[in-house]
């Protein structure tokens, strides 16, 4: 009896200490499977050069060179990082979206142009006479040119995002391109001057190279829109109106003029159409000379 419970005592005793070993020994099996891991991961990957941020960028931030830092990070040979190896491709450019310090460049997170703000839209254009080599990505302006030939600029430097074309004839109908609640309004301003004013054209003319300067917008808009610019809600940035409503007054003199010297001159040419096709006595009578002879 004294051996069985000596037995028992001992069986209670070890049980502690079994269960540590098997603790243990299944401790070490899951640490060599890490090790096992780490060691896989590392034979796997790869040292890479990138370019990363130097600090924090916000939305619609421009780059500059001295936003970028290059470094070297381990990645595993199957990832695509997407970075670029020539930061030149985005210095100038404008951050889509706020990017952390540290942030791997990519130039999928960035734009080129101006800061796209929230009232930025996508607008499909048909009013418009076009380049017959117009092209995709090209930049145009936007132009009114009215009979007396005053011409001006309505929308400037407009990278075009897609080509119009009809479907059965393939013919280019219009574009496509990104225009402010501002600039949509002074469109919208333009189109109803080519409706007013015979002889009124909206044109897209290209620039010859994507690096020069955009020229600047100096089309004045009629007094109905130039009043819903100053109040509109949805126009995102405070606007300057300098000497507008002048400017605005001083073409339509000049379209009126244009308009009275049309119809004087097309009055003087009536006029002497229908003088020289009159005659000189009524047809059919004869003077009294004629008559004399035949008496």
């Amino acid at each position: 009896m004294i051996l069985l419970y000596g037995m028992i005592g001992a069986g209670i005793t070890g049980a502690p200490l079994t269960g540590a070993l098997i603790r243990q020994h299944n401790s070490s099996e899951h640490l060599k499977q890490q090790v096992s891991y780490y060691q896989k991961q590392e034979e796997e990957s790869r040292y890479l050069t990138v370019w990363t941020l130097k600090q924090d960028i916000a939305a619609g931030e421009k780059l500059t060179e001295g936003h970028f830092e290059q470094q070297q990070v381990r990645v595993q040979a199957s990832d695509q990082i997407g970075s670029i190896s020539d930061i030149g491709r985005v210095v100038g450019k404008n951050a889509k979206t706020a990017l952390a310090e540290g942030t791997i460049v990519q130039e999928a997170f960035f734009y080129e142009g101006e800061v796209c703000t929230d009232d930025v839209r996508i607008k499909e254009v048909t009013s418009l006479r076009l380049p017959e080599q117009i092209k995709e990505n090209e930049y145009v302006d936007v132009r009114i040119s009215f009979p007396n030939g005053e011409d001006y600029i309505v929308v400037r430097h407009k990278k075009i995002q897609g080509i119009l074309q009809d479907a059965e004839t393939s013919q280019v109908t219009g574009i496509r391109i990104e225009l402010t609640e501002e600039e949509i309004l002074r469109l919208s301003a333009a189109e109803f001057d080519v409706n007013s004013y015979r002889d009124t054209a909206l044109y897209a003319i290209q620039y010859r190279e994507d690096f020069q300067k955009a020229a600047v917008q100096n089309y004045p808009v009629n007094e109905k829109v130039f009043d819903l610019l100053q109040w509109d809600p949805n126009v995102a940035q405070e606007l300057s109106f300098e000497d507008e409503q002048e400017k605005r007054a001083l073409l339509e003199e000049h379209l009126e003029k244009y308009k009275q010297e049309q119809e004087r001159s097309a009055s003087e040419e009536t006029l002497q159409y229908d003088t020289a096709i009159q005659p000189s006595d009524m047809t059919g009578q004869k003077d009294d000379s004629e008559l004399e002879i035949f008496e």
